[in-house]
């Protein structure tokens, strides 16, 4: 959209700047002029329809943000690990399920954005029982985000063709691991609100 913007903007510009260079503005005519009045309303339209969505997801988000246990962070819902899965599981736990839940009764309100799931881990090793089912934390971090794909894919509304699922490991950290405080904000799920789609 934003592109599609720019683009008129250069094209209007190019032939103000074309039509000066060439001729005096009096002399312009009248098909010049409807293409140019023509161009003006397509980028005053673009920006109106930019302004409209910017005041739909901020709305969106506002709702996202009255759920507990959420937090959000401009395009992005954070959710804890603990809320979501027991130490070294990617089973969604009751809690997590109920939460993901009234997420998405939200989000199937706006069936026109790409969303994406991504998880984070801490950097401390998979445990040696779990080392038989996820070799690192990267694998885990990637399998949580497909069980949350597959689960709210199956919610009334939900359309697959926008959900993405990606696993970031221990690699995107948001706080240091050297702390048990900032190893807990390290493990998350966060579901990214995206771009349009057509």
């Amino acid at each position: 959209m934003q592109i599609k913007y720019f683009l008129l903007v250069i094209v209007a510009l190019s032939v103000l700047l074309s039509c000066s260079a060439n001729k005096e503005m009096s002399e312009i005519n009248a098909a010049q002029k409807l293409e140019i009045t023509k161009l003006q309303a397509e980028v005053n339209r673009l920006k109106l329809a930019a302004g409209m969505k910017d005041v739909e997801l901020d709305g969106i988000m506002a709702k996202l943000d009255e759920i507990q246990n959420v937090q959000i962070k401009n395009n992005r819902v954070v959710l804890t690990n603990s809320i979501l899965f027991a130490s070294g599981s990617a089973k969604i736990s009751d809690s997590g399920r109920q939460i993901l839940d009234d997420i998405w009764d939200i989000l199937v309100t706006v069936p026109n954005r790409e969303i994406l799931i991504e998880g984070h881990t801490d950097n401390v090793p998979i445990s040696k029982k779990d080392v038989g089912t996820y070799k690192t934390n990267w694998e885990l971090s990637a399998v949580r985000s497909i069980a949350i794909v597959h689960y709210v894919s199956q919610h009334k509304g939900a359309n697959p063709a926008r959900l993405g699922a990606v696993g970031y490991g221990e690699f995107r950290p948001v706080a240091s691991n050297d702390t048990e405080e900032g190893r807990m904000l390290n493990r998350r799920v966060e579901i990214v609100i995206g771009r349009e789609l057509k």
